[in-house]
């Protein structure tokens, strides 16, 4: 990563929150978390902060954090697909499957070409079983990858090809 060129407090609210995406991307999230801290700081207002320091620490496994500020960026922005889904996964990961399909259902109604949405749904499904519903989400998002199918994708479908034999 390359480093900043001038101090922190120099920094643009744009400037914290790409430098704290960088730090995501290597996966140094106590460091993203410091420089969302940073931008939220400057602008309080900022959903977009508030929902990547929820997935700095979703990705530390500090689940309560992670949904205060999925809670938060939704609380700014009602409307943004990525913090519903942000939270469906946070609701799927605890077990709170009902409470998670609504946030993936209102993510994808929201921006039905939200790639995470749909493979989030799907993943859904298979844990409660219904397998249908998840290869119809799969399918649908295979559609949206036009051909580009990752790995994760491909063993979700694997699995539901293997349960509706």
């Amino acid at each position: 990563m390359t480093e900043p060129n001038k101090p922190l407090e120099q920094m643009t609210v744009q400037e914290r929150f790409d430098l704290g995406r960088s730090y995501y991307n290597e996966g140094k999230f106590d460091e993203a978390i410091e420089k969302f801290d940073c931008a939220i700081e400057m602008s309080p207002f900022d959903s977009y902060a508030y929902n990547n320091r929820g997935l700095a620490y979703f990705q530390k496994g500090e689940i309560e954090p992670a949904l205060e500020n999925f809670n938060k960026s939704l609380e700014l922005n009602p409307w943004d697909a990525q913090a519903h889904s942000n939270r469906g996964y946070v609701f799927t990961e605890i077990g709170e499957y009902e409470v998670a399909l609504v946030d993936f259902n209102i993510a994808l109604s929201n921006d039905p070409e939200y790639i995470n949405g749909w493979y989030g749904r799907a993943d859904l499904y298979v844990k409660l079983e219904d397998y249908e519903a998840a290869k119809a989400d799969l399918d649908q998002l295979i559609v949206l990858l036009d051909g580009d199918i990752p790995a994760p994708v491909i063993e979700l479908i694997d699995i539901i090809e293997s349960n509706l034999e």
